[in-house]
């Protein structure tokens, strides 16, 4: 594969794979709207061109696991900093399709917690399974409040207060009241999830 197929594709090609590879299906007018020019006939030929790779008659495109499996290794050769790209790329691409749970889930796999917190203030996790919002409040509850977004923190507040934890409660709200851009939603959530912890501390 990296010989005779992979070497022969042009740079532009090679991105565009490395990015769907991320993708657990391929719409090609929706990778193309998500920051990847000229995707939908460049994904066409590539179908014609390789046999892993299958066009259905809805647009969309499957990509054999082996296949999957070879270009992120091939990527992961590249270097941290490529990959980084197309993950955070390929879970814009999830999230901006309405796929909350699974852009989500992919960056917060990736382990790139600044992407996470970029990518929670673009797209709100409110559509997001608990479990998800979970994994997300999990994953950045080593950050700093100075360091998180205001969605982030309407999450983290909403969070601790369901558990009862007062300290990190009071701390999200401190932050969500010091911030001169929190709308009035947002500061409602404060005193919501100040309230809450209050109430269960008695």
């Amino acid at each position: 594969l990296a010989e005779q197929l992979w070497a022969s594709l042009a740079p532009a090609e090679r991105y565009l794979l490395e990015v769907a590879a991320f993708l657990p299906v391929i719409h090609m007018h929706t990778v193309e709207s998500g920051g990847v020019s000229g995707a939908s006939s460049a994904i066409t030929k590539l179908c014609a061109d390789i046999a892993f790779l299958e066009l259905t008659t809805s647009g969309t495109v499957s990509m054999h696991d082996l296949f999957r499996d070879f270009i992120r290794q091939e990527l992961i050769r590249t270097g941290p900093a490529p990959q980084r790209e197309r993950i955070r790329l390929a879970a814009g691409i999830l999230l901006g399709s309405g796929l909350h749970n699974e852009g989500f889930e992919l960056i917060i796999t990736s382990g790139n917690v600044q992407d996470l917190v970029d990518l929670v203030e673009q797209y709100p996790p409110s559509n997001c399974d608990l479990m998800v919002a979970k994994r997300i409040v999990e994953a950045t509850s080593n950050l700093k409040t100075f360091q998180l977004g205001l969605e982030l923190l309407y999450l983290q507040a909403e969070h601790w207060s369901w558990l009862g934890d007062a300290h990190r409660t009071y701390e999200c709200a401190q932050e969500i009241i010091s911030r001169a851009d929190a709308s009035s939603a947002l500061l409602l959530c404060a005193a919501r999830s100040t309230f809450k912890v209050a109430n269960f501390e008695g």
